[in-house]
């Protein structure tokens, strides 16, 4: 359970302050360092997040949230533990990759006063990280600085030899000479319009303002707008600033608004098996996805949606990935979506597809008339 895990992480400070009183004269500094490195880590993470003092239930609430979402939740990456962490650091910008994985074996290799507080920050982090289900790079956002703030400590120890300097300094320039047209090409893809906006001018083109459509996706990232949301039944609405609010009262004669049909349910009761609820009962994250399960294609057609959009980062995912393990309580969430995800490929045409390609960005962008069921 989560609050085990955070048991294991306090029992491991504790042995290490244990081992500090017991520990022979060579080791006891390292292993001060250490403990340091822990706790300036965790008041560093008090201080960047004050809300704990505001409100430390809703604070505490909110973060174990998180790291239930990191434990369950499947992302559309799957692979080996670690080694998915590895291989991807490079593929995603192998220049910056290259040298996060260098350093973070230097740092082991080469532990010392000056390299400890950065290791006890970056291998936990990615032991701990690259342990999850839930893939991502983003997760392991916090050692890159870490490891960039290392590299300056590091560097000017290994150039003191006048032939180590000039090798480094001819392996920085070969690499960010090889990595600039990688970035030309990025910056070059900013400039064009994705599948997303592609697909949402079609619609404008051959669908009147008002049409009913489902977005089948986590983030409304497609360009088309549906004021209602925003005034009326969106989960933020009740907070919109008035003069905005105003703003899209005076333009909504003028804008071409569509309706947004979600397609995820919202109960209110639950139907679960007893152990099942006892285990969501107290996580907000396993709540919330209990309540929200997603609609069938009748659903959605029956809530009246005459288009259904699907995106491929959220299919994708479904489609090409094995089912969670039993033990993850959102496995039969997942297989549902994935005889979704398949009834409507395999059974449904699309109306029109949006690829991306070397020019064009994006994810893959199917729209389906429901209408013509």
């Amino acid at each position: 359970t989560i609050s085990s895990k955070y048991n294991a992480g306090f029992l491991a400070l504790g042995w290490l302050v244990y081992l500090y009183f017991f520990a022979d004269n060579d080791f006891k500094p390292r292993l001060k360092s250490a403990i340091l490195a822990l706790l300036t880590l965790l008041l560093g993470f008090l201080v960047g997040s004050p809300y704990w003092i505001l409100s430390f239930t809703k604070f505490w609430a909110g973060f174990k949230m998180v790291i239930s979402q990191a434990q369950y939740a499947y992302n559309f990456e799957t692979g080996i533990p670690y080694w998915w962490e590895l291989k991807n650091l490079v593929v995603s910008d192998w220049l910056l990759g290259i040298i996060i994985i260098l350093f973070m074996f230097i740092l082991l290799i080469k532990m010392n006063r000056a390299s400890i507080p950065f290791a006890a920050i970056v291998w936990p982090t990615f032991l701990y990280v690259g342990s999850w289900e839930k893939k991502g790079l983003d997760y392991l956002l916090i050692i890159f600085p870490v490891i960039i703030i290392y590299l300056a400590i590091w560097l000017p120890q290994i150039t003191a030899n006048k032939t180590m300097k000039r090798w480094v300094v001819f392996g920085l320039w070969l690499a960010v000479l090889l990595n600039f047209p990688r970035l030309v090409y990025k910056n070059f893809l900013h400039t064009q319009q994705d599948t997303r906006q592609l697909s949402a001018n079609w619609i404008v083109q051959n669908y009147p303002p008002g049409s009913k459509i489902c977005y089948d996706h986590y983030h409304y990232d497609i360009n088309l707008i549906d004021i209602e949301r925003f005034l009326t039944y969106g989960e933020g609405s009740k907070y919109l600033d008035q003069s905005i609010r105003n703003k899209l009262l005076q333009e909504s004669g003028h804008l071409k608004s569509y309706q947004f049909i979600s397609a995820q349910k919202k109960l209110e009761r639950l139907d679960m098996a007893d152990s099942l609820f006892a285990l969501a009962a107290d996580d907000t994250f396993l709540l919330q996805a209990y309540r929200h399960p997603h609609k069938s294609l009748e659903e959605i057609k029956a809530a009246g949606a005459e288009l259904l959009i699907l995106n491929s980062d959220s299919y994708l995912k479904f489609i090409r990935n094995a089912p969670p393990p039993p033990k993850n309580p959102l496995r039969m969430d997942f297989i549902d979506r994935q005889k979704f995800y398949q009834q409507v490929l395999d059974s449904l045409p699309a109306v029109e597809v949006f690829e991306p390609s070397r020019v064009t960005p994006g994810p893959t962008i199917r729209i389906y008339d429901l209408r013509r069921l």
